[in-house]
């Protein structure tokens, strides 16, 4: 993962680029998140943006579910701050 670009490969292999919009760290549990998105759009014509937990571990990225409601609850209100 590098700064602004994160490559992801799907279920069929394919390796796809995301922008990152955002990173940031809780510290209190050395958890990582990353916010990105493709620009696609979904079906109300909104920008499609995905949040996950993040780890590297030798040199590999996996993503997890987000499960804790007060860290989606802090991505919902930095999305909206950004758009502004």
């Amino acid at each position: 993962m590098k700064d602004d670009v994160l490559e992801i490969e799907d279920e069929n292999g394919v390796l796809k680029k995301y922008s990152i919009l955002f990173k940031f760290d809780e510290l209190d549990n050395n958890e990582h998140y990353v916010v990105y998105t493709d620009y696609s759009k979904d079906k109300s014509g909104n920008v499609d943006v995905k949040a996950r937990q993040y780890r590297i571990e030798n040199g590999k990225l996996d993503l997890y579910e987000i499960k804790h409601q007060e860290v989606k609850d802090y991505i919902k209100d930095k999305l909206e701050e950004i758009m502004k």
